[in-house]
């Protein structure tokens, strides 16, 4: 006799996503949320300039700008506004208002974490969720 398994697809309204989780995206040509109900994704407006800021130096992150607009097609993305603070220090102040996360830096990981955020990485192995 076969079992039944059920699948649990963790769901979430809207997470923040950080330059390092677009840039190893477009490196790894992967949706960073597949496997998610993911709902919105909110990049804040520090994370856009600072990849306009590393398009200027590099081709590869003026690609991943790009790979922005792909996601366009298939989630619901809402760009922050701008305030003029460097992305890490954005997305930390985000942590009260929104709870899910995505970012490869480890240091705004931990920091995260420590603020009771949910935080997901995502490399060639696929995501990684730390609670």
């Amino acid at each position: 006799m076969a079992g039944i398994y059920m699948v649990m697809v963790e769901a979430y309204d809207i997470v923040v996503v950080d330059t390092s989780v677009l840039i190893s995206a477009y490196e790894l040509k992967k949706d960073p949320f597949e496997g998610l109900d993911v709902k919105n994704i909110y990049i804040p407006g520090s994370v856009i300039k600072e990849l306009e800021r590393l398009g200027k130096t590099a081709t590869k992150y003026t690609v991943a700008k790009r790979l922005i607009f792909k996601l366009l097609s298939l989630y619901n993305i809402i760009i922050g506004k701008d305030n003029g603070s460097f992305a890490d220090k954005e997305i930390l102040n985000l942590v009260g208002k929104y709870k899910v996360f995505f970012t490869n830096d480890k240091i705004l990981k931990q920091e995260i974490k420590k603020r009771n955020g949910v935080v997901y990485s995502f490399s060639e192995k696929g995501l990684r969720k730390y609670n």
